[in-house]
């Protein structure tokens, strides 16, 4: 809707789960499938090349000044610094609103991470719609 309305939407959003889950990059809609099958046993792992990747897309995106950055989620990875964790607080620095998920069970890593600058939001459209419109000045 935002990209509709003229907004630069830059970053990730995930499609798929688990093994199967790819990153798209919402600039040039690159697909990153972002697991690696660990043989026989079906086992599954972040793939390093596709995370360093999605960082190229999202770092592209704050070079850029995009209206939004968009991250799939706080995860794991990120909830430990690595992962996407310095590009997001890189956006968060130069001032590009970053909109991400974050688990019930992330949240207060989500705050120390962030200094608690990062601000929660229900899973919610009106409470999104809110949000940006507080930040864009729109009605």
């Amino acid at each position: 809707l935002l990209r509709r309305q003229g907004v630069r939407v830059g970053g990730l959003i995930q499609r798929g789960r688990r093994a199967e889950a790819t990153l798209v990059a919402l600039d040039d809609g690159a697909v990153l499938p972002i697991m690696q099958k660990l043989g026989r046993s079906d086992s599954c792992a972040v793939d390093g090349g596709a995370v360093a990747a999605a960082c190229a897309v999202v770092s592209r995106a704050v070079e850029r000044r995009d209206d939004l950055v968009v991250v799939n989620k706080f995860g794991p990875l990120e909830a430990d610094r690595a992962g996407l964790a310095a590009e997001m607080m890189a956006a968060m620095a130069e001032g590009v609103p970053l909109l991400t998920t974050v688990t019930i069970g992330r949240a207060g890593r989500w705050l120390e991470v962030t200094g608690g600058a990062g601000l929660l939001l229900p899973a919610d459209a009106g409470a999104l719609g809110r949000w940006w419109a507080g930040l864009s000045g729109s009605s």
